[in-house]
């Protein structure tokens, strides 16, 4: 096809060569554990301002209860100031800024990628995508960390980001809504089909 023509219906740019994109399972699995790392800090800032004292007033109540004595509702906001609440969302979007964006700016790719041997590439030509791209395709994890805590929020930025992710099981090209924000594609080296010799290679699927 000339350079520069329009391509047909139905087209897929296809991934650089030597490469493939890499599919919705494989992308979940480096996601969980790319999640896993990112909750273990925000957790341990978590686990002494909101949940140990939500926790305990829950407690509290139900030994209330079991002694027959009367038991107040429970109100979320009044355990835990909202003061407290901005802090552990700025350190959550904090860390997951650091992680989702430098670290794919600086690597390629997150360690949930490194396992499945995946990187992040830019959609038009396979190269690094830069710092640019890079903070681009992170605000789809860290804004909601961010804003998780606000009401009516978490909710809508929940939803948003289960979008993002169940997108790539039916983009051709299996991009993300935020790839498909910042331009870019995640990829894996082709896999190597051994072919015996005097054998010819199997027909492409």
């Amino acid at each position: 096809m000339p350079p520069g023509a329009p391509q047909p219906v139905g087209y897929v740019t296809p991934p650089p060569a030597g490469f493939v994109y890499v599919g919705f399972w494989r992308r979940l699995g480096a996601y969980v554990i790319d999640s896993i790392i990112v909750a273990i800090p925000v957790g341990i800032l978590e686990w002494p301002l909101v949940l140990q004292p939500t926790i305990n007033q829950v407690i509290s109540q139900l030994k209330l209860a079991q002694n027959g004595q009367p038991v107040s509702s429970i109100s979320f906001s009044t355990l835990v100031p909202w003061s407290t609440l901005l802090l552990v969302g700025l350190f959550g979007a904090l860390i997951s800024f650091l992680y989702f964006g430098l670290q794919v700016a600086f690597y390629d790719r997150t360690i949930g990628m490194r396992v499945i041997g995946a990187r992040v590439a830019r959609a038009d030509n396979g190269g690094r995508i830069g710092l640019d791209k890079a903070v681009l395709r992170s605000t789809i994890f860290w804004v909601p960390a961010l804003f998780g805590f606000a009401p009516y929020a978490s909710t809508p930025l929940g939803l948003l980001v289960l979008l993002a992710a169940i997108w790539v099981a039916f983009n051709p090209r299996k991009q993300g809504l935020h790839d498909l924000l910042a331009g870019t594609v995640v990829i894996r080296p082709a896999p190597v089909v051994w072919v015996p010799t005097g054998q010819a290679p199997p027909a492409p699927q």
